[in-house]
């Protein structure tokens, strides 16, 4: 298993979100609700599941382009500068240089970036549960 300690801090921060927000609530509510909704043995995939599955997938899209769209634009533009400052000083070893910069700057702009990251995922866990809610008539 090859969970890092970023992954690690990610599943903890959501984790503690979804509690704080009453997720685990919500998904027993929906666990047992959704046998009044979809009964047993006759799972037919209508249109109203077919638009929960999707608006879930895209909420999770956007979830994952939101989150790493700052850190990969920011190693692009060092990469591109990387690339610049090798073609331009050739006796500069960028290897040595560039690695431990790549690090240092992924590292900082994911501490810089996790205070914007958790209000993304408390806005995408709130419409998640709001949409499984409306769906299954919680709310």
């Amino acid at each position: 298993e090859a969970d890092g300690t970023t992954s690690q801090i990610f599943y903890l921060l959501t984790l503690s979100l979804f509690l704080i927000l009453g997720g685990h609530r919500v998904l027993l509510m929906v666990l047992v609700r959704s046998f009044d909704r979809i009964e047993m043995g006759s799972m037919l995939a209508g249109a109203e599941v077919l638009a929960l599955i999707v608006g879930l997938v895209t909420i999770s899209f956007e979830l994952a382009v939101h989150a790493a769209a700052p850190l990969l634009c920011l190693l692009f533009c060092q990469t591109l500068a990387m690339g610049f400052l090798a073609r331009t000083v050739p006796q500069l070893h960028i290897l040595s240089i560039g690695f431990p910069l790549r690090i240092l700057v992924g590292a900082l702009v994911l501490a810089g970036s996790l205070g914007a990251v958790a209000g993304l995922f408390v806005e995408a866990m709130q419409r998640t549960l709001g949409d499984l809610e409306l769906f299954f008539g919680l709310g």
